[in-house]
């Protein structure tokens, strides 16, 4: 899922991807990069089912949305 979002990124597109971290990964990342790193802490988020449109319960994690901005992609 990552290599996907990254190979499209290098195309040229905006790219957001959500996945669940550890809060103390989000904390790390922000102490580091500050808010040059497009990261943002959506909570636990309880995502609705697509089949009943039923609440879940969330999972316990928190859950990272990376941007990856077209204009920010440098050739490495």
């Amino acid at each position: 899922m990552g290599s996907k979002a990254i190979e499209e990124w290098q195309k040229g597109k905006t790219v957001v991807l959500v996945y669940p971290v550890d809060k103390w990964l989000l904390m790390m990342v922000k102490a580091v990069f500050g808010e040059a790193a497009d990261i943002r802490n959506l909570g636990d988020v309880k995502w609705i089912a697509t089949e009943d449109g039923s609440t879940g319960k969330g999972t316990g994690r928190h859950i990272a949305m990376f941007i990856l901005r077209k204009d920010t992609h440098h050739d490495r």
